[in-house]
């Protein structure tokens, strides 16, 4: 009995001796480690960025980094940092190699440029809901004939639903080419083309100017639920980028969300491997703020997105009370995706419309009276140049 228990006793020594040389063992981890890095990047020259002077000193370097899930952890010397190296930890040997910070594009619609290519390589997709002609001319009556045969015969037995998309030239830059000088000058207006097209939607553009038949201002407005009245479309479409920004997202991406999510997570990227790790923008087209949601609620933003809201645009008969409105949204998302604020491009966009003092003809004047009379958010003045 004596020699059990006297066993006993050796045995449970022996653990605890055990117990205390394991204890000995896991507490050899520097004291400031809470969880091993998931990675270490070594023999570097790591620009810390940390000279807020007005010169060109880009402040110190570092040799070496420790990472774990989107944080640094440390950043000193290599072998200050490669203590803190776990079994799991990965280490790359940058072999004196430079590391930066990652850039901010504080203008950028990527968004957009990726719907773009995506539908460049997918044309037989997008014209299930639209179909896009070129059409030119020298003078007004060739410009007219080329509408109508795309109307009478490019489009003579559309898909349902499917609109007719006809660029006229405008000129490049100068915005002064034949294509815009039709539209203002009315070479076809909406009851020609009414005429020309009673049930097919069609879409003429020489950006900025625009012309829709009814059928494509009933169908545009209805896809946002709004009442298609002569009035709403004049309150609601005052920039032709709603439409081309829009047209095809709203109508075709509505039904293939996940094709949209898959293309803006390739285009997003693409980004990062530029070295782009935070982008701003607004967003044209409702589909695109579901598709980024889906990217975000699946943890699969690559890159951060600080977007600015211009959903009452998209497409808001009361544009100014939207704007109003829609100030308390600044702030909300989490880190990869969030609000910045508002965008006033629906209430003053560009020339013509934006409200100066320069002296303009007629056609051009009123166009910005026009845009510039319904901002009711604040005092609006006309700036001089």
């Amino acid at each position: 009995m004596r020699k059990c228990f006297a066993r006993a006793i050796m045995l449970v020594g022996i653990l605890a001796c055990g117990i205390f040389l394991h204890a000995q063992q896991t507490v050899t981890a520097p004291a400031e480690l809470v969880q091993y890095p998931d990675l270490i990047v070594y023999n570097a020259k790591i620009m810390q960025m940390n000279d807020s002077s007005l010169t060109n000193n880009l402040g110190s370097t570092a040799q070496a980094m420790a990472v774990r899930g989107d944080r640094i952890q440390f950043i000193g010397t290599v072998d200050q940092v490669m203590r803190f190296a776990g079994p799991q930890t990965k280490k790359v040997d940058l072999k004196g190699r430079t590391v930066i910070p990652g850039m901010i594009d504080t203008h950028s619609h990527m968004h957009d440029h990726t719907i773009q290519l995506w539908t460049r390589n997918h044309r037989d997709e997008v014209e299930k809901v639209m179909k896009r002609f070129s059409v030119t001319g020298k003078n007004y009556a060739e410009l007219t004939h080329g509408i109508e045969v795309v109307v009478k015969e490019n489009m003579a037995h559309p898909l349902p639903g499917q609109w007719a998309w006809i660029d006229l030239p405008n000129g490049g830059s100068s915005g002064t080419g034949i294509g815009i000088q039709y539209l203002l000058k009315d070479g076809m207006d909406r009851k020609q083309l009414d005429a020309l097209a009673p049930q097919l939607p069609v879409f003429i553009l020489s950006h900025p100017t625009m012309l829709l038949n009814s059928a494509a201002r009933n169908a545009f407005l209805q896809l946002y639920e709004v009442e298609p009245t002569d009035a709403n479309e004049r309150s609601a479409l005052t920039m032709d980028t709603t439409l081309t920004r829009s047209l095809v997202v709203d109508q075709y991406f509505r039904q293939h969300l996940d094709v949209l999510a898959d293309a803006l997570e390739d285009g997003l990227k693409h980004e990062s491997a530029a070295g782009l790790t935070t982008f701003s923008s607004h967003i044209v087209g409702l589909r695109i703020q579901d598709a980024y949601m889906k990217l975000v609620r699946a943890g699969r933003m690559p890159i951060r997105f600080a977007y600015a809201d211009r959903f009452c645009q998209q497409v808001e008969p009361d544009m100014a009370g939207c704007f109003a409105r829609k100030g308390d949204v600044a702030g909300l998302g989490d880190k990869y995706f969030w609000s910045v604020g508002v965008t006033l491009g629906g209430i003053d966009a560009g020339p013509p419309q934006t409200c100066t003092t320069m002296e303009a003809p007629k056609e051009y004047k009123t166009r910005s009276a026009a845009c510039s009379s319904r901002a009711t958010i604040m005092p609006r003045r006309c700036m001089p140049l």
